[in-house]
This record gives structure tokens, sequence and C-alpha cells, in this order.
């Protein structure tokens, strides 16, 4: 027998999502990728560099295979996918050397409840295209912004978690893993 938990309410969707303002206003330049398990979701977090948040769009998109304008294909782990493009980069191309803001793992490995990897499509003209694989198939997410530092959170609904309890035991039952007692009356 097994156990369903009530999950607390979440106010997600699975529709499509951008950022206030022109495609690809702001800009930012990626400084890291974090992620944690939250009651009832998985939040992942884009930080970067500077002042501004960068100009974001996040849906769900057809894989497990991405492709951006060059290279190779991308394939990523999940039963769904979250396409969140950023204007933003993981390279400052400012100054007369290519400098690397972003040194962190690519693919992101997550696995957590909903979440199982992010990975990056490319990363091509102050465009980013990255894939965040959602486990279990389409589940609602929220979008949110922050400042100081300037970050994107994507937070992914857990589906209903299945506890799975011990069955109840009948008297004279042996518990699980351990030997059947035997009688002790000799015959």
């Amino acid at each position: 027998s097994s156990t369903t938990t009530t999950l607390p309410p979440f106010a997600g969707d699975k529709e499509s999502k951008s950022a206030a303002g022109p495609m690809f206003s702001t800009f930012g330049l990626l400084d890291n990728i974090r992620f944690a398990q939250r009651e009832g979701f998985t939040r992942v977090v884009f930080d970067f560099q500077g002042t501004e948040i960068p100009w974001w769009d996040i849906g769900y998109a057809t894989g497990p295979t991405f492709e951006g304008s060059g290279g190779p294909p991308v394939n990523v782990a999940g039963d769904a996918w979250l396409l969140l493009t950023l204007s933003s980069s993981g390279y400052d191309l400012s100054g007369p050397d290519v400098v690397t803001t972003y040194n962190g793992p690519d693919p992101v490995p997550v696995n957590t409840n909903s979440v199982t990897e992010v990975a990056r499509v490319e990363d091509f003209e102050r465009i980013s295209p990255w894939v965040i694989g959602v486990s279990g198939g389409e589940k609602n997410f929220l979008v949110g912004t922050l400042a100081d530092p300037p970050r994107v959170s994507i937070d992914i609904q857990d589906g209903p978690t299945r506890l799975m309890l011990p069955r109840p035991r009948r008297a004279g039952q042996p518990r699980a893993g351990m030997p059947a007692r035997r009688s002790r009356a000799r015959q």
C-alpha cells in the first residue's frame, strides 16, 4: 500500500512567459547557475554580474535534442523541456581579451524531484538559450527576478510524491527482512 502526500498550493502554470520590455532590451553576463529542492518545487537560479537583469523568455519546447545556429546538437535528459532564452553570455567581450564569466558545469546535473539537468544550447551574439530537463512531463512553473545580484529564478512544481510505507504486520508475521521465528517446541 502507498500514500500520496498533498503538496502546498503552487501558483504557476504551463504557459510561456517573457520579461517585460522590448526583446533583448537588457543584457547580463552569466556568473553562476544554482538550484535547490524546496517543499513542492525545484528552484533553478541564473546569477549575473553587474546591475542589469537580462531579458528572458521561457516556455515548453519539443526535445530531447536542441540545436543552435552552429555546433553539435545538445541532448537533455527529461520527459519535458523548458527552453529559457536569455539575453546574456558566459563571456565578456567588452575588453581586448575574452573573459569567461561562467565557469560552472555544462550540463548542470540537478536530479531533484522535478528537474533532471540544465544544459546550454549555445552562447552566440548575446543570446544564450538554456534547456531545463523536467521529469514526469510538463509541470507548472513560475519565473521571478531579483536584484543585487541580478538573477532570474525558475520554480518548477514537483508532481505528487508517493511515499512507500510498510504494510501493517499481522500478528505472528515477521518484520520485513527478518527470518520467520521457529517454534521452540521440539518434536
